[in-house]
C-alpha cells in the first residue's frame, strides 16, 4: 500500500524541521515543506498530496487560509490547520474554508497523528458520499445544475446537457449565465446576482430557456443554495424540468374554453332571439284574432 503523502506548510524552519520528523516517524511520505501560501498551491498542483498541513501565518502576501481555500476548490484535497494563534476571526474564517483539523501549537505527536487519520476517513467518506449522490443526480429524470458561490458551473447531469445544449462537459468552468440562458433575460440574470449576492435565498419560476442550438424550452425552474454544516452558503443547486408540452396542452385548454364561451355566447343570443320572435308571433296572432 502506498504511503499517505502530506505536505508540510510552515514558515519556522524550526518547527516545520519537528513536524516533518513526527510525521515521517508515523511512516508518511512528505516530500517537501514549504514556507508560503503561494508556494503551497503551486506544490500541491505539482506533487498533488493526500493531506495539506498548513500554518495560518505565512510568509508573502498570502496567508494559510486563503491558500487553503484555494487548495480546496482546486483540487479537493483536505487542509489541517496548525498554528499558534486561536483568535475568532481567525478561526471564523478558517471555518468558512471547511478544514479537517484546527491544531494549536505546541502539540503531541500522537495528537497530529490521531488528527491526521480522521482527517484523511472523513475526507474519503465525503467523497464516497458525493460520488453517490453525484451518480444519483445523473438518474434523475429533471435537470441538475450546481455552481460555486461566482456562478460557476461545477456540475450538470445528462438532462442538464441535453436541455441546454451544451453536452459532453463543455459547460463545466463557464459562467452560469452563458450556459442557462433564459428568454426574459435581463429579468432572469437579475435574479441570479441578487442569489448570489444572497439578497434573496431561493428562485422560483416557470420560464423559457433557450438551448445552444436556438430552441426554446419552456422549464419549471427552482434554485436552492448548497449550505455547510457551518450553514455557510457554498453554493448553488438549479433543478428544471421540461414543461413544455404542458404548457402547449394549457395553450390549447385556452383554445378550446374560449371557443366555447364563444359559441354558448352566440347559442344564449340566438336562443334569446328565437324566443324574441316567438313573443312577436304571439302578439301579432293576438291582433289579428282582435280585427
Amino acid at each position: 500500500m502506498a504511503k499517505v503523502k502530506i505536505l508540510v506548510v510552515e514558515d519556522e524552519y524550526s518547527v516545520a524541521e519537528v513536524i516533518q520528523d513526527m510525521l515521517i516517524n508515523f511512516e508518511y511520505d512528505v516530500p517537501n515543506v514549504v514556507s508560503s501560501g503561494e508556494e503551497a498551491i503551486e506544490e500541491t498542483k505539482k506533487i498533488r498530496p493526500d493531506l495539506v498541513l498548513m500554518d495560518i501565518k505565512l510568509k508573502g502576501k498570502m496567508d494559510g487560509i486563503e491558500a487553503a481555500n484555494q487548495i480546496r476548490d482546486r483540487y479537493n484535497i483536505p487542509v489541517i490547520y496548525l498554528t499558534g494563534h486561536a483568535e475568532e476571526d481567525f478561526l471564523q474564517r478558517a471555518k468558512i474554508t471547511g478544514p479537517f483539523g484546527y491544531m494549536l501549537k505546541p502539540f503531541k505527536a500522537e495528537e497530529l497523528q490521531t488528527t491526521i487519520k480522521m482527517a484523511i476517513y472523513k475526507h474519503k467518506t465525503e467523497n464516497e458520499l458525493k460520488s453517490w449522490v453525484f451518480t444519483t443526480l445523473r438518474c434523475v429524470g429533471d435537470g441538475v445544475i450546481t455552481i460555486d458561490k461566482k456562478g460557476i458551473i461545477k456540475f450538470l447531469n445528462p438532462v442538464a446537457e441535453a436541455l441546454t445544449g451544451w453536452k459532453d462537459g463543455s459547460a463545466l468552468g463557464k459562467d452560469l449565465t452563458r450556459v442557462f440562458k433564459i428568454k426574459d433575460k435581463e429579468t432572469f440574470n437579475s435574479a441570479i446576482e441578487a442569489l448570489l449576492k444572497g439578497d434573496i435565498d431561493s428562485l422560483e419560476k416557470d420560464t423559457v430557456l433557450i438551448s445552444k442550438e436556438k430552441t426554446e424550452i419552456f422549464i419549471d425552474l427552482n434554485a436552492k443554495p448548497i449550505r455547510n454544516d457551518e450553514g455557510v452558503t457554498s453554493g448553488f443547486v438549479f433543478i428544471f424540468r421540461d414543461i413544455t408540452e404542458r404548457k402547449q396542452a394549457e395553450s390549447e385548454l385556452y383554445e378550446r374554453l374560449r371557443e366555447l364561451e364563444n359559441f354558448q355566447r352566440v347559442t344564449v343570443g340566438r336562443e334569446l332571439r328565437m324566443i324574441e320572435l316567438k313573443e312577436k308571433i304571439k302578439d301579432l296572432e293576438r291582433q289579428l284574432k282582435l280585427k
